[in-house]
């Protein structure tokens, strides 16, 4: 949920989607653009309506959260799309609220580069997956790309996959009086990540639960946005 902040007690986020009637135009192949957002029902702890500044926070703070929902559907969705096309996805992200940009990172399943015509064929194919199930609207704008050089971690077996080469780690809570890690990874056991810190600090486990992000230091190959 949305911790309260300046006397705003509580949201009661209606979660319908908000047409703005305004097409983007789209990054790649897919022709596309968005127009789309989420309602709150916002008050304050003494019943009063809350100022304008507190009152786009909330509405912020929801939207990242509906985005992050829709997003883990949407991956959902499309992962069996992008797989039989011999790629899997990394990451899908969505951000924005009236005018929402639809991120999905893939790599090829064979290890190999990920090329402008696997980008197009993915963008055509996730379009209209994207398309026959509307789960975001009429119409939005859709970027595919391949994993640069910082390459995200997004899932356990991404730190087991990756074990021996450097990355970078942020957690949402201090551990051991830090949230920056760099080091060279050590694998995945659960429920932990473990990351060698290297210079006399030695091994240190971090809950995979904690992590806000990581990526990859120096990985193989330059990544790609079609």
């Amino acid at each position: 949920g949305v911790a309260p902040a300046d006397g705003l007690a509580a949201v009661g986020p209606d979660l319908a989607p908000v047409r703005a009637g305004q097409a983007l135009q789209a990054v790649g192949p897919a022709d596309a653009g968005l127009a789309g957002g989420v309602g709150c029902d916002i008050v304050r702890a003494d019943g009063a309506r809350p100022g304008r500044a507190g009152a786009a926070a909330l509405r912020f703070f929801g939207t990242v959260r509906l985005n992050g929902e829709k997003a883990e559907a949407i991956e959902n969705l499309i992962a069996p799309t992008v797989a039989s096309m011999g790629c899997t996805v990394v990451r899908v992200r969505l951000s924005g609220g009236r005018a929402p940009r639809l991120q999905v990172m893939v790599e090829r399943g064979d290890g190999g580069a990920v090329t402008v015509d696997d980008c197009a064929e993915v963008s055509r194919a996730v379009s209209a997956a994207l398309d026959a199930e509307d789960p975001i609207g009429p119409s939005y704008t859709l970027e595919v790309s391949s994993p640069g050089i910082d390459r995200p971690l997004v899932r356990p077996a991404d730190f087991a996959r990756f074990a021996g080469r450097d990355a970078k780690l942020e957690t949402t809570e201090a551990i051991g009086g830090r949230k920056r890690f760099r080091g060279r990874l050590l694998g995945y056991a659960d429920p932990h990540v473990r990351i060698d810190l290297g210079g006399g600090e030695g091994a240190v486990r971090v809950p995979f639960a904690a992590v806000r992000s990581a990526r990859l230091v120096g990985a193989e190959r330059e990544g790609r946005t079609c």
